[in-house]
């Protein structure tokens, strides 16, 4: 059976009458999403979401329908304006805002625009439930490494890596050859807030100076006396 309905309340009705049918057993209901509650379009990230996707999200993402593995295929849409309502959705008082399961399924996402968006949000929020410096490792490697895009959140990533090697000493064998790309980096913003980073960590880890040396053997350190 086929049908084409219009709008959220066609779609109500229509599943209403299919599930109140005896007849009609056993009853699947199958989406693909991006070819179904999007338009088909040759660009892909020209397709838009139509007003029943929208209302679809904002049903499954309620507190009462809430579940990770459904809202979560919102975020990993191969279309960007989908995975850019589905992050509309995250805020504050949503059900997802708390949620760890989800944070960690962000921070594995392949998609740059959530990567940027995550990094932007951690500048704005304090600890992510879930998310550790290992899981959020990644993201700032792939922000900071990125070519084309995120200057703002790349600037944003050497602040956060060097908090959290200062936080966490031990991560710094892992982060410090990161901060030495953009210390390294043409742009000049760039380097300079790689710099800033790499000072203001030795100022608070000075224990850490010898891996420091060891990531930036080009730098040199001048040593000062004061004296008695």
């Amino acid at each position: 059976m086929s049908a084409t309905v219009n709008g959220p309340e066609e779609l109500t009705a229509a599943l209403t009458a299919l599930a109140g049918d005896p007849v009609r057993r056993p009853l699947l209901v199958a989406l693909d999403f991006d070819g179904v509650l999007a338009p088909l379009v040759d660009d892909p990230d020209a397709s838009r979401m139509l007003p029943p996707a929208a209302w679809a999200l904002a049903r499954l993402g309620a507190r009462e329908h809430y579940e990770v593995g459904t809202v979560g295929r919102f975020f990993d849409s191969l279309t960007a304006a989908t995975r850019e309502a589905a992050w509309a959705w995250l805020v504050e008082g949503s059900a997802g805002y708390d949620d760890p399961v989800l944070w960690s399924r962000l921070a594995e996402t392949p998609f740059d625009d959530l990567k940027l968006k995550l990094v932007d949000l951690l500048a704005r929020r304090a600890a992510i439930p879930g998310l550790s410096t290992d899981q959020l490792a990644p993201v700032w490697c792939a922000v900071l490494l990125g070519v084309h895009r995120g200057g703002r959140q790349k600037l944003k990533a050497v602040r956060d890596i060097a908090a959290a090697v200062a936080r966490t000493p031990d991560q710094a064998g892992r982060l410090l050859p990161v901060l030495a790309v953009a210390v390294r980096s043409v742009r000049g913003p760039e380097r300079r807030a790689g710099l800033a980073a790499v000072m203001t960590l030795l100022a608070v880890r000075p224990e850490l100076s010898a891996l420091v040396r060891a990531s930036l053997p080009e730098l040199h350190f001048a040593t000062t006396e004061v004296a008695a």
